[in-house]
């Protein structure tokens, strides 16, 4: 996002479009195609220019592409912008539903980066030339993912579910038999086999355990019948997040936002309301916020206004409440990027409850209770090998991932080549 053009804003007359009594979910403020606007949840309109305070419609085409152009000026690419049509859904936008219909736009760069822009004017996604071919490669053959098939999620966790339970039976006889064959003969040799068959039967032994681990993690990663599935958050967020506020809050805020001070790259002035109070927070374009309270002052998050939240997402008491600089067992970058510092919350029920809060807004960021935090280990733990921090550390994963990858492909080809060959005598 631009940062936000506060000299343009906010004509407090022209601003009372609603009842001063209407209430609202929350809102943002920031730039749309050069221009500042308000974004609002709960009601209608629910965009309105701060210019001049009027009510906008759905953004035309043009809008959305002026979108594009300005991302692309961000950047620093220039030239014409390509239009690929308006989508409903493709291969890179499955996860992104919420977003639907998407207006594609291919900018002129080096890396033929593409983004998806949604009916509000927002870029909901963005994929490079180099990004959709590996993907190709990796995750949508991975995860059997082709869009004809993951947009029918049902289907799909059923695939998934089925081919990890072939693959695990098929798995554990190839164990047993190798296990069987490996005993000390009286040539000396501890494999009846030769060749590529010697090769399949020393590299099984060595990997199948492993490849009967990946295939288990695989298959609990979808929690099938919804085994270790935990209870979610949704409640959590719905009674941490909940705060009246009315149309004339709203005008009593955006008249006061160009005499406030914020740091000249907010690109965003939005509502963070926590535990029935609401606050407000100013994101830079570094990643820096900033906290105000109802009355706009400035208002950092503590210790004990995440403690009393805390106490009203559950009916158990608080074991301890700590600030975390860096991860722990449970939240910590690896494959997600995760936001830090954050607040974490154990509380004393006998699941013991894990709640993990952003430390510039308070906002529930993870969840982890008992169920959960057994899919941590039998999942992201044994699929992934990140189980402690040292063997999270890089270079030091991706070489042992490579080791282990390379050795579990060479007994899944020898396999396949071996049965192929058989089926051919056999034809």
């Amino acid at each position: 996002l631009r940062p936000l053009a506060l000299e343009q804003c906010c004509p407090g007359a022209s601003l009372a479009a609603l009842d001063a009594d209407e209430g609202l979910a929350g809102f943002s403020a920031e730039m749309l195609a050069g221009r500042p606007v308000l974004r609002l949840r709960g009601t209608w309109p629910d965009l309105i220019d701060l210019g001049s305070g009027v009510a906008l419609e759905t953004p035309t085409t043009d809008t959305l592409r002026a979108v594009a152009e300005d991302f692309q000026s961000s950047l620093g690419a220039t030239g014409p912008v390509r239009t690929l049509g308006r989508i409903a859904i493709d291969q890179w936008t499955i996860g992104v539903p919420r977003y639907m219909p998407l207006e594609l736009f291919e900018l002129n760069d080096a890396a033929r980066t593409r983004i998806y822009v949604n009916e509000m004017g927002e870029v909901a996604q963005l994929t490079t030339e180099r990004q959709r071919l590996w993907n190709w490669f990796g995750a949508v053959t991975h995860w059997i993912y082709p869009t004809l098939l993951r947009q029918h999620t049902g289907a799909w966790i059923q695939v998934i579910i089925w081919t990890s339970l072939v693959g695990l039976f098929m798995t554990i006889l190839g164990l047993y038999a190798g296990l069987h064959q490996l005993k000390r003969r009286r040539s000396g040799r501890w494999s009846p086999y030769r060749g590529i068959a010697w090769w399949h039967h020393m590299g099984g032994l060595c990997f199948g355990l492993l490849t009967l681990t990946w295939l288990l993690s695989g298959l609990l990663s979808v929690n099938p019948w919804g085994l270790l599935e935990g209870e979610g958050a949704g409640s959590e967020r719905q009674r941490l997040e909940r705060a009246p506020l009315r149309w004339a809050d709203v005008v009593t805020v955006l008249e006061a936002l160009p005499a406030l001070g914020l740091p000249p790259d907010t690109v965003r002035f939005s509502t963070a309301p926590l535990d029935g109070r609401m606050f407000y927070l100013a994101r830079t374009q570094g990643g820096h916020t900033l906290r105000f309270d109802a009355s706009l002052a400035v208002a950092p998050l503590d210790i004990a206004e995440v403690r009393a939240a805390a106490q009203a997402l559950h009916v158990d008491g608080i074991a301890t409440a700590t600030l975390l600089h860096e991860g722990d067992d449970y939240y910590f970058s690896h494959h997600l990027q995760r936001q830090f510092p954050v607040f974490r919350v154990i509380m004393t029920d006998p699941g013991a409850t894990h709640y993990y809060l952003a430390a510039d807004s308070g906002e529930l960021l993870l969840k982890a209770d008992h169920d959960q935090r057994w899919h941590r280990w039998l999942f992201a733990g044994l699929h992934r090998f990140d189980f402690t921090p040292t063997l999270r550390q890089r270079p030091l994963w991706d070489l042992l991932m490579w080791v282990l990858m390379l050795g579990v492909t060479a007994i899944c080809f020898t396999g396949t080549y071996m049965g192929l060959r058989y089926l051919r005598r056999r034809i």
